[in-house]
């Protein structure tokens, strides 16, 4: 028997053995302890001659490619059919490539030094979203997420900033777990009446219902198709996989299927909160999350009874290239069946500040109220030795100084770099 054709996409394989008039189609190849395991269809002409249609004989079911007792009794399954084929040598071949595909990995390349002089970090939208990584907003529910993405998915297809967004244009296409294709709608007609923008303008949604790593070829599909270079996924919890033991596992295979999606693609994952979120500022779910991230933002709001306007305040947790951005604080107002959004002064609002980090604290409160004590200080933050250790650092560093008084203050807001840091 003459080797079968190869053909591959993402983490799929199909073998056509031609002579035999069989296909074997072997999809979302996942390595699970040393087992390859996926799903397998196999189509085959009846009788094996030329001219005649071939029609699926086997599947589409789940399989251990790796399994000997698997491969036998597909044998035993497929001779019941149909006793002229070697089916034995057919099953043999495609397991072997599908094995070898799966473990397969990126070759190795040598990376020099004198590359990185001039290689900048780049950004699919500045300050928020660096370009080709995964970015994590995770929050309560009814805190804006899905709004403030879509905004986000609004600015990379103009040319022109919003709320000091810098966008490089993008193509977003819109994974939605959450919602369906009329309130993603109605959102973005909302939003495009609340800033003035034309209703011309079109984001790509998809409306989802099965894990990543099952429908990854049909996104690979859609992103090739249509330039897709960000990728948003609302949310993470509903397309991940969960089963027994664990949620580390499903997690990794769920990154990476996104790793998958093709390099340089940015994404954008939004979460939930976990339930100790209050004190760690941590999505939901297994630590994983945070560790494949690169960069993760926890989203908190402030909103009156009766208020059509919602104060929204981004606090970046964790990054692992370059600088944590200050908190962003955004106010966006619902009024006249529209949605606009304005920057804000998160620290201005204790409810939002209590998020940030105690060095923000102390600086928004200098700003806010002028000269203030240790005492003053503390009694507003309530951190004890962290507030005097923070004030310690900034002193150093010249951003606040301490008067004959005993009184702390800040040195003028542009000084410190504070208008975009």
């Amino acid at each position: 028997m003459n080797e079968p054709k190869i053909t591959t996409s993402g983490r799929n394989l199909t073998c056509l053995f031609e002579k035999e008039k069989v296909e074997v189609s072997c999809l979302f190849l996942i390595v699970e302890k040393l087992a390859v395991k996926g799903e397998i269809t196999i189509f085959a002409t009846f009788p094996p001659k030329e001219g005649f249609k071939m029609e699926p004989v086997h599947g589409p079911a789940t399989f251990n490619f790796s399994s000997t007792l698997s491969r036998a009794q597909l044998k035993r399954t497929l001779e019941s059919r149909d006793d002229e084929r070697d089916w034995y040598t057919i099953i043999e071949y495609a397991c072997r490539h599908a094995i070898s595909w799966a473990r397969r990995g990126e070759p190795a390349q040598m990376l020099w030094a004198y590359d990185g002089q001039d290689l900048p970090l780049e950004w699919a939208l500045w300050p928020l979203l660096q370009k080709g990584k995964p970015t994590v907003l995770f929050g309560d529910g009814g805190t804006m997420k899905s709004t403030i993405v879509t905004i986000m998915c609004i600015a990379m297809a103009l040319p022109t900033p919003i709320v000091g967004w810098q966008p490089k244009l993008q193509v977003p296409l819109y994974l939605d777990y959450e919602d369906d294709e009329d309130t993603f709608t109605r959102r973005l007609a909302q939003i495009c009446t609340g800033m003035g923008l034309p209703d011309a303008i079109g984001i790509l949604h998809r409306h989802c219902d099965t894990p990543l790593i099952y429908d990854q070829e049909a996104i690979q599909t859609i992103i090739v198709e249509h330039g897709i270079t960000v990728v948003v996924i609302d949310s993470v919890e509903a397309a991940i996989t969960h089963h027994q033991g664990g949620r580390e596992g499903p997690t990794s295979e769920f990154y990476n299927a996104l790793r998958g999606l093709g390099k340089g693609i940015t994404t954008i994952l939004i979460d939930h909160i976990s339930k100790d979120g209050d004190k760690k500022g941590k999505a939901i779910g297994s630590v994983m999350k945070g560790n494949r991230a690169r960069s993760t933002y926890e989203v908190r709001k402030f909103q009156g009874v009766g208020d059509k306007e919602v104060n929204v305040a981004l606090y970046h947790r964790k990054v692992n290239e370059g600088p944590l951005q200050k908190t962003h604080g955004y106010r966006l107002d619902f009024s006249n069946e529209s949605i606009a959004i304005a920057r804000l002064d998160a620290g201005r609002i204790p409810t939002l500040r209590e998020g940030m980090s105690v060095r923000e604290q102390v600086l928004a409160l200098l700003e806010e109220q002028g000269p203030m004590t240790l005492d003053a200080l503390n009694a507003e933050i309530g951190r004890g030795d962290q507030v005097k250790a923070r004030l310690n650092e900034l002193a150093k560093s010249g951003k606040v100084v301490k008067g004959d008084t005993g009184q702390w203050a800040l040195r003028s807001w542009e000084e410190i770099g504070g208008e975009d840091q």
